[in-house]
């Protein structure tokens, strides 16, 4: 095996293994500006993640948080953009 398929296969989670609510979570991080809160990531309404579910895909390294000015902010990492990719490309096939 080379060392650019060990890397991918690292730098990737499989969508499978993540529950309805993490993938709709990393979508959502994705297509909206989360911001830190009391009880968890806000958006425009309904755009809301609890810290718990936050937690779980930072710890998995699919989320990191960024500091800016704006306030803390949920960011997907390269290995969840990665993992979303995929979840979307099975998503068009099984449409098409």
């Amino acid at each position: 095996m080379s060392a650019d398929l060990a890397t991918d296969a690292a730098a990737m989670m499989d969508p499978r293994k993540l529950t309805t609510a993490e993938r709709a979570a990393m979508t959502m991080i994705h297509d909206h500006r989360l911001f830190a809160n009391a009880g968890g990531y806000y958006g425009r309404l309904p755009h809301r993640i609890t810290r718990q579910l936050a937690a779980g895909l930072i710890a998995r390294g699919l989320v990191r948080i960024d500091h800016n000015r704006a306030g803390d902010e949920l960011m997907l990492t390269g290995k969840g953009l990665a993992t979303r990719a995929v979840m979307m490309a099975r998503r068009e096939r099984r449409q098409a």
